[in-house]
Protein backbone atom coordinates (compact mmCIF):
# COMPACT_ATOMS: atom_id res chain seq x y z
CA UNK A 1 0.00 0.00 0.00
CA UNK A 2 2.96 2.31 0.52
CA UNK A 3 3.98 1.95 -3.13
CA UNK A 4 0.44 2.83 -4.15
CA UNK A 5 0.47 5.96 -1.99
CA UNK A 6 3.92 6.85 -3.32
CA UNK A 7 2.78 6.59 -6.92
CA UNK A 8 -0.20 8.79 -6.12
CA UNK A 9 1.99 11.40 -4.46
CA UNK A 10 4.31 11.40 -7.47
CA UNK A 11 1.34 12.20 -9.69
CA UNK A 12 1.16 8.73 -11.23
CA UNK A 13 -2.28 7.35 -10.38
CA UNK A 14 -2.35 4.70 -13.12
CA UNK A 15 0.26 2.39 -11.52
CA UNK A 16 -1.57 2.74 -8.22
CA UNK A 17 -4.86 1.75 -9.83
CA UNK A 18 -3.26 -1.16 -11.68
CA UNK A 19 -1.75 -2.44 -8.43
CA UNK A 20 -5.06 -2.21 -6.55
CA UNK A 21 -6.97 -3.95 -9.35
CA UNK A 22 -4.34 -6.66 -9.74
CA UNK A 23 -4.16 -7.34 -6.01
CA UNK A 24 -7.91 -7.70 -5.65
CA UNK A 25 -9.15 -9.32 -8.85
CA UNK A 26 -6.11 -11.10 -10.29
CA UNK A 27 -4.53 -12.38 -7.07
CA UNK A 28 -6.83 -12.23 -4.05
CA UNK A 29 -10.17 -13.45 -5.40
CA UNK A 30 -8.82 -16.56 -7.18
CA UNK A 31 -6.48 -17.35 -4.28
CA UNK A 32 -9.29 -16.93 -1.75
CA UNK A 33 -11.55 -19.26 -3.70
CA UNK A 34 -8.83 -21.87 -4.06
CA UNK A 35 -7.61 -21.60 -0.48
CA UNK A 36 -11.17 -21.72 0.86
CA UNK A 37 -11.74 -24.92 -1.07
CA UNK A 38 -8.46 -26.47 0.10
CA UNK A 39 -8.17 -25.18 3.69
CA UNK A 40 -11.61 -23.91 4.60
CA UNK A 41 -12.26 -20.58 6.24
CA UNK A 42 -8.62 -20.16 7.37
CA UNK A 43 -7.52 -20.33 3.73
CA UNK A 44 -9.11 -16.95 3.07
CA UNK A 45 -6.71 -15.35 5.54
CA UNK A 46 -3.79 -17.14 3.90
CA UNK A 47 -4.94 -15.80 0.52
CA UNK A 48 -5.12 -12.28 1.92
CA UNK A 49 -1.60 -12.47 3.32
CA UNK A 50 -0.24 -14.03 0.13
CA UNK A 51 -1.84 -11.44 -2.16
CA UNK A 52 -0.59 -8.58 0.02
CA UNK A 53 2.96 -9.96 0.17
CA UNK A 54 3.14 -10.54 -3.59
CA UNK A 55 1.80 -7.07 -4.36
CA UNK A 56 4.04 -5.50 -1.74
CA UNK A 57 7.12 -6.95 -3.40
CA UNK A 58 5.88 -6.11 -6.90
CA UNK A 59 5.00 -2.57 -5.82
CA UNK A 60 8.43 -2.07 -4.28
CA UNK A 61 10.20 -3.23 -7.44
CA UNK A 62 7.94 -1.16 -9.70
CA UNK A 63 8.36 1.97 -7.59
CA UNK A 64 12.12 1.53 -7.37
CA UNK A 65 12.41 1.12 -11.15
CA UNK A 66 10.14 4.10 -11.69
CA UNK A 67 12.23 6.29 -9.40
CA UNK A 68 15.49 5.22 -11.03
CA UNK A 69 14.02 5.94 -14.48
CA UNK A 70 12.86 9.41 -13.41
CA UNK A 71 16.15 10.33 -11.76
CA UNK A 72 14.75 10.28 -8.23
CA UNK A 73 16.82 7.31 -7.15
CA UNK A 74 18.19 9.17 -4.14
CA UNK A 75 14.74 8.82 -2.55
CA UNK A 76 14.99 5.02 -2.44
CA UNK A 77 16.78 3.56 0.56
CA UNK A 78 19.04 0.60 -0.12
Amino acid sequence: MMASASFNSLGKPIPSTVMAFTRMFILYVPLAMLADHLFGYAGIFVATATANCVMGYWGYVWLKRSLFASGRASLVAA
